[in-house]
């Protein structure tokens, strides 16, 4: 039943996921203690819900313009279900983040045409200096935007300038804007840590976030199984696309180990969107539709996992 409704691409399925996810956060809401029912809560709810419905469609478009999946929705209920899995629903913050990561993806897949490169690869830097004044680790994004660079048929040296000047305009915007408000908290991050802080690599504590890192792990290990594959049966541009789509999850799935403040930030903006790529490729090549079945019912239960394992 679920892989029949979803391996369709109507309306009806986009609309039911956008009415699902107001439902998870009133079920969210109601189900965290000190939960009530003021009007700046029942605002903030709803910008939330605006913002992650904002975030599937913008996913969804990703996906089918790069053509990463076929011309089904498992992408978007994947990725839905994956998002929801956030369980404070007034942490506006991270999916606000979410909306210029998936602008940075748009950005990246879409280089492989080799159309108006030079702005593209502007774009995508000036999207990951944006998100790098939230999370300092989103400047490590310049690293996979640099593999995609260099995979480019033809390059220029104004390709690789491209993400500095993109830098440097951030740099004067966050500069002008602390001129006009002297109370401004935000500025350009940088990588260092305090210092005498060694990096020591954790499994996430929570059982839920280690349940998301494992699914993180086996999309992993199903993308690199399929690579072999994807080099003699699809067109460049897939092999290019599930490459980067590799690097990224692994750079993911690494941080989220460092990173133990941020890991549902990390997961969410890194791993999730590659999860899900990987994992809808792997929906879309299985032919018993009982396994399939299996799959698409086992990442619906993932936004109430924290209350399940409670």
């Amino acid at each position: 039943m679920l892989t029949s409704f979803f391996a369709k691409s109507g309306t009806i399925n986009y609309l039911l996921l956008a009415l699902s996810i107001p439902l998870v956060l009133i079920a969210k809401g109601f189900y965290l203690e000190g939960t009530n029912l003021k009007i700046s809560s029942l605002l903030l709810g709803t910008l939330v819900a605006l913002v992650i419905v904002l975030a599937f469609l913008l996913f969804d478009f990703i996906l089918r313009k790069n053509k990463l999946t076929q011309a089904n929705t498992y992408g978007a209920l994947i990725f839905t279900c994956l998002v929801l899995t956030q369980p404070l629903i007034e942490n506006l913050k991270v999916f606000l983040t979410l909306i210029v990561a998936l602008l940075f993806y748009r950005r990246l897949y879409s280089l492989t045409n080799e159309v108006a490169i030079e702005k593209k690869i502007w774009d995508a830097g000036f999207w990951v200096f944006i998100l790098a004044l939230v999370y300092p680790w989103a400047l490590l994004l310049l690293a996979p935007l640099a593999i995609a660079i260099g995979s480019l048929n033809q390059f220029s040296w104004r390709f690789a300038v491209a993400p500095l000047l993109a830098g440097i305009a951030v740099v004067l915007m966050t500069a002008a804007y602390s001129v006009l408000d002297p109370d401004a908290s935000m500025s350009v991050a940088l990588l260092a840590l305090p210092s005498g802080t060694p990096l020591a690599f954790k499994w996430p504590q929570q059982t839920w976030l280690l349940a998301l890192y494992v699914l993180g792990i086996v999309a992993l290990l199903i993308g690199a199984l399929h690579l072999p594959k994807a080099r003699q049966d699809t067109s460049r541009a897939s092999k290019i696309h599930l490459q980067w789509t590799l690097y990224i999850l692994i750079l993911g799935l690494v941080l989220m180990g460092l990173m133990p403040e941020a890991v549902y930030g990390v997961f969410l903006l890194l791993v999730a969107p590659q999860a899900t790529i990987i994992l809808v490729g792997l929906i879309e090549r299985q032919r018993r539709m009982a396994i399939k079945e299996l799959v698409l019912l086992a990442l619906l239960i993932l936004p109430l996992i924290e209350i399940l394992l409670k």
